[in-house]
């Protein structure tokens, strides 16, 4: 996976204590160069049933969609 050029989003809840934003900028962001980082706040681990109006408005911005 290690600078792999696919375009991703990766969506973080802000109060995910697993795969937060810290856990993607260590991981998932070392490995895809291309990768773009948002954060949701007031959002856990489940950000699609936390959060699904941020989720869609998210995808909905991203220009790679």
């Amino acid at each position: 996976m290690k600078d792999n050029p696919a375009r991703l989003l990766l969506l973080a809840g802000a109060n995910d204590p697993a795969l937060g934003p810290e856990a993607m900028r260590a991981t998932w962001m070392q490995w895809y160069p291309n990768a773009e980082l948002e954060v949701l706040p007031d959002t856990g681990h489940y950000a699609p049933e936390e959060s699904p109006e941020a989720v869609a408005a998210a995808v909905e911005r991203y220009p790679g969609r």
